[in-house]
């Protein structure tokens, strides 16, 4: 009897110990349940007044910037739509954005440079993060519907905690966006690759337009 609860004992601190592990390994949102109340026509990024749908209406059709903080989108203009005239120049003319993420309460969100060819299907984009470029979670459920913001968390969870910061990619075609994990330097995204060099606060990437040859 004695080795028998000897044995329970040793089965049951076996378990605790190994629950311990696995929570160490986990991201603090991991677990965390989001409630939005916001539905998903006054969403701030899918919602009537969006900025996705804005960014369909202003004809951008490849590859932008979301920031989670202002809410705000910018096209890199690694192509452009079929009826944009900024195209119809020369075909090694380079387009030069400038992109202010904007400031609360004296802190600046950063700012992005783009640089991009869309006869050629290329753009590099130098981002500056600010002093504060954590997702807010908090901010974003007030004003997110449920879909984005677990789109979001999903994305925050893949990258890793601490490894995520305000500024996602977005494909304006699927209207779907990702985030810019530290720990990955190149990926595709449909017809796009990209390839990042991380610094300290800052992020290089270079986008090209590559679809499949048939």
């Amino acid at each position: 009897m004695h080795q028998f609860k000897k044995l329970i004992f040793i089965v049951i601190l076996c378990f605790v110990a190994g629950n311990l592990q696995s929570d160490s390994g986990r991201s603090p949102l991991e677990n965390m349940d989001f409630y939005c109340s916001v539905s998903s026509l006054n969403c701030g990024i899918c919602g009537l007044n969006g900025v996705l749908p804005k960014s369909r209406i202003s004809g951008w059709a490849s590859i932008g910037l979301l920031h989670l903080r202002t809410l705000e989108v910018y096209d890199t203009q690694v192509r452009l739509s079929a009826n944009s005239t900024a195209e119809s120049g020369s075909q090694y003319s380079v387009l030069h954005g400038y992109c202010n993420f904007g400031a609360e309460s004296g802190i600046a969100y950063g700012y992005a440079h783009i640089n991009s060819m869309p006869n050629r299907g290329i753009a590099t984009v130098d981002i500056t993060y600010g002093i504060e470029d954590e997702i807010d979670f908090a901010f974003l459920e007030e004003r997110l519907c449920q879909e984005c913001i677990g789109k979001i968390l999903a994305e925050y969870q893949k990258a890793g905690s601490g490894k995520c910061r305000n500024v996602f990619l977005v494909d304006f075609q699927t209207m779907e966006f990702y985030a810019l994990s530290e720990s990955i330097t190149a990926f595709m995204i449909n017809n796009y690759y990209f390839h990042i060099d991380h610094a300290d606060g800052l992020d290089r990437i270079l986008i090209v337009y590559a679809p499949k040859r048939h």
